[in-house]
């Protein structure tokens, strides 16, 4: 699946009001909390130009006041790239999900 030029765009635009290349490298879960199904390593990794960066992090994300932002911003940068995967008539075209997450 491809993202088109303009999709392309969109999505650095959020990435970049974001400051997702200022991210920390792993964003800790909160402690001494417990969460079932247990998600495991969330990752993100973006490629662009002479910029590399990957962004691990666990839920439930760790409440601190510094990740608070990271929260908000990771959470846009994903729904959006949800959003234009979804839209995609590639995607629409796949049989139906049968069990696992969707």
């Amino acid at each position: 699946m491809w993202l088109t030029t303009r999709e392309q765009e969109i999505l650095l635009t959020k990435i970049e009001n974001a400051g997702f290349f200022s991210f920390p490298d792993t964003i800790h879960k909160s402690p001494n909390v417990i969460q079932q199904p247990d998600h495991g390593a969330q990752i993100l990794r973006i490629k662009y130009k002479d910029q590399d960066k990957t962004v691990v992090w666990y839920y439930p994300i760790d409440t601190k006041a510094e990740y608070k932002f990271f929260k908000y911003y990771i959470e846009g940068i994903k729904q959006l790239l949800y959003d234009i995967i979804v839209s995609k008539p590639e995607y629409k075209a796949l049989p139906p999900v049968k069990g696992g997450y969707q």
